[in-house]
C-alpha cells in the first residue's frame, strides 16, 4: 500500500467524529494530522534514500563498499548545507529592489 493510500485510509477513519464534541473532533483531527505527518516523513526519507543510492550508483567504479556509508553521509550533509544560502541578496549581489511608492 502506498503512502498516499495510507493517508486516505487514515482520513476515512478520522471522519467518524462528526457529531461528537468539539474536543473530540479536535483530538481526532490532531491525531489524523500527526499520522499524516508520519506517513509523509517516511515517504520523504524513502525518496531521499532512493536519490542518494542513485547518486552513489554514478560513482560505483570509485567508491568501495567499505567507504559507501561515508560518501552517503557526505551527500546528505552537502544537500542539507546547500538548502540554506550563505549570502543574503542585496546591493552586494547586484540585485536591484524596486519598492512601491
Amino acid at each position: 500500500m502506498s503512502a498516499s493510500n495510507k493517508v486516505k485510509d487514515t482520513a476515512k477513519a478520522g471522519d467518524t467524529s462528526a457529531g461528537g464534541s468539539d474536543a473530540g473532533a479536535l483530538a481526532n483531527s490532531l491525531r489524523f494530522e500527526q499520522e499524516k505527518n508520519e506517513v509523509l516523513l517516511a515517504e520523504v526519507v524513502a525518496l531521499e534514500d532512493e536519490l542518494v543510492n542513485r547518486q552513489l550508483g554514478d560513482f560505483v567504479e570509485v567508491i568501495s563498499d567499505r567507504t559507501k556509508d561515508f560518501w552517503r553521509e557526505q551527500l546528505l550533509s552537502n544537500r542539507s548545507a546547500g538548502g540554506s544560502p550563505s549570502y543574503k541578496p542585496g546591493k552586494e549581489s547586484g540585485v536591484l529592489y524596486v519598492s512601491e511608492v
